[in-house]
């Protein structure tokens, strides 16, 4: 475990030094970097920049991103689901590649997508390992759905596989609610995202996505609106894929 001292450290520190770590991804609002700590660590850092007033709102309220993806890697780490250790969360150096907030966590090493790990193994016909993946993430979510965290970027883009084992990326917009039925929307989204990534993993089987639902399902216990709006979803983005790509793809979710 990092010392939390030396993980805000080295947010100074990578600001200084954009130019030497390695890039992992970048995008306009969001650098993502691997670097050493000092006793030889490898660490993620992840740096977002917030400028303008609304950034600087965020930071007195202490609503960052950074902030947010840091309590919920911890909260993560308390309920039990796979996700990076975290380290520390600070203020970026100003001035310093625009970036205004970051955060230090656990480096997983090489991993995989959920979706290029599953279409792998189905691929070599890996059941065992196909079903499994399937248990896991079903299990990461009824965790979630339980502990009243809603997260519409809970999804195959945002799980990895790392020695078999599905970790959760990605977590600053995840939000606890004191009760799931404040923001039905948003709920219904995640588990239609779910659905829908997990479809785009597994097409054209459509008898192994009707599965996975049926499972999802049980695990969950949705209500009938919930399986409504997520229906809702998962018709969207089947609709998005044949417009965009010409692939023609649907999926009737089982009732609750």
């Amino acid at each position: 475990m990092l010392d939390p001292n030396v993980a805000r450290a080295l947010i100074a520190d990578t600001c200084r030094m954009l130019d030497e770590v390695e890039v992992v991804s970048k995008r306009s609002f969001r650098l993502v970097v691997r670097r050493a700590a000092p006793d030889g660590t490898p660490v993620i850092v992840k740096l977002w920049a917030r400028p303008g007033w609304r950034g600087m709102v965020r930071r007195v309220l202490g609503q960052t991103a950074a902030r947010y993806e840091y309590c919920n890697l911890r909260m993560m780490e308390r309920l039990g689901v796979p996700a990076p250790r975290a380290y520390a969360h600070g203020r970026a150096a100003p001035n310093l590649g625009g970036y205004t907030d970051a955060m230090v966590m656990e480096d997983l090493g090489e991993i995989e997508t959920a979706g290029v790990y599953l279409k792998g193994r189905i691929a070599a016909g890996d059941e065992a390992a196909v079903a499994h993946f399937e248990d896991e993430v079903i299990r990461m979510t009824g965790i979630l759905a339980r502990a009243r965290v809603i997260d519409f970027d809970h999804s195959m883009v945002n799980i990895v596989v790392k020695d078999a084992a599905p970790i959760r990326l990605d977590l600053e917009k995840a939000r606890r609610v004191p009760w799931i039925g404040l923001r039905p929307g948003l709920y219904h989204r995640m588990i239609g995202q779910l659905l829908s990534t997990y479809i785009f993993a597994v097409q054209p089987d459509m008898t192994r996505a009707a599965r996975f639902a049926e499972n999802l399902f049980a695990e969950i216990k949705p209500s009938p609106a919930t399986v409504a709006g997520a229906q809702a979803h998962v018709d969207k983005q089947m609709k998005r894929q044949k417009d965009g790509r010409d692939i023609d793809m649907a999926l009737r979710l089982p009732a609750p």
